[in-house]
């Protein structure tokens, strides 16, 4: 079930894109309109064309971002590099955004979904369909993003 919460909570510091309203839609379905992020890419667009300073200070923006959603009691769940849109400003400075909160919540209450894709993707330990969402996970998942 997709966090509507764990969304708000980081767009409200620019840390997701905003959200502008939503609604339900037949089927147990949330349609959520939310701002449209024109100039960012996904993370492995951004860091295959970044010298070693930028990687450097793009790693530790997107650390920040999950430290600050982490220490609010919230796991992402999918943190994989097509979840992390990023755009890069001035410098050594980039706009970090966080997308897709389907697997997201409160911590020790969010669990996977019955239908993850075990073969393409290596998920941490335990990471299994139907087992807890952890920060470790999220962690384990942004390195390998990383």
């Amino acid at each position: 079930r997709y966090s509507l919460d764990a969304h708000k909570l980081l767009s409200e510091v620019g840390y997701s894109p905003k959200v502008f309203t939503t609604s339900a839609v037949p089927g147990n379905w949330i349609l959520i309109y939310m701002e449209y992020l024109n100039n960012h890419s996904i993370l492995y667009h951004i860091t295959s064309n970044l010298d070693d300073q930028k990687r450097s200070s793009l790693r530790k923006k997107i650390e920040e971002v999950v430290k600050y959603l982490h220490n609010l009691g919230y796991v992402h769940g999918d943190l994989r590099e097509g979840n992390i849109l990023v755009r890069q400003l001035e410098g050594n400075e980039f706009d970090v955004k966080l997308i897709d909160f389907e697997w997201s919540g409160k911590v020790g209450s969010v669990y996977y979904s019955p239908f993850m894709n075990h073969e393409d993707i290596k998920w941490p330990d335990r990471a299994e369909d139907w087992k807890l969402v952890t920060k470790s996970h999220d962690l384990f998942l942004l390195k390998q993003s990383l």
